[in-house]
Formats: C-alpha cells, sequence, structure tokens
C-alpha cells in the first residue's frame, strides 16, 4: 500500500512539472496599474517604475493604461512603455 502511494505521488508530481508565468514590468518613469482577467475574475495591480511581477499562471487578458489588452498564455515578457504594453 505504501509503495503504491509513493509511486502515485511521484508520477504526479513529474507529470505535474513547473508552473509558468507571464513577466510585466514597469518601464515607465512613473507608477502604472494594470487590470488582470483571469479565471472568470478581474484584479488590477499598481507597477512603481522599474518593478516586474510574474502574472498570468493559467493565461489571461490584461489591460495597460493606455487602454490596449494583450492575451498572455504564462510565457511572455511584457514591458510596460508609454502605458502601452511590449512583447519583448
Amino acid at each position: 500500500m505504501m509503495k503504491r502511494l509513493i509511486t502515485s505521488a511521484l508520477l504526479a508530481l513529474s507529470v505535474a512539472g513547473p508552473a509558468l508565468a507571464a513577466d510585466i514590468t514597469n518601464g515607465d518613469a512613473e507608477r502604472q496599474t494594470i487590470t488582470i482577467m483571469e479565471a472568470g475574475g478581474v484584479s488590477e495591480r499598481s507597477l512603481d517604475p522599474g518593478e516586474q511581477v510574474d502574472v498570468c499562471q493559467n493565461g489571461c487578458i490584461v489591460a495597460f493604461p493606455d487602454g490596449s489588452q494583450m492575451a498572455l498564455s504564462g510565457m511572455e515578457s511584457v514591458e510596460i512603455r508609454n502605458g502601452a504594453g511590449h512583447l519583448d
């Protein structure tokens, strides 16, 4: 019984893989606020100049201060410049 439990746990860990997240960095000189729409919920996140956050572990849509939106899968690097998101 114990051997089966350990084997199942190891199998689950090997299949799960690492969690991914999109990186968003504020490249502007002022604080910027982004809106994150993920899994049916909406949240806001303010970033100070130069600050980086990880978002969208399971994919999301991010709205930037200039009104543009970007769909992210969780593997991108995005920089905010002039209030807009730019893929790096």
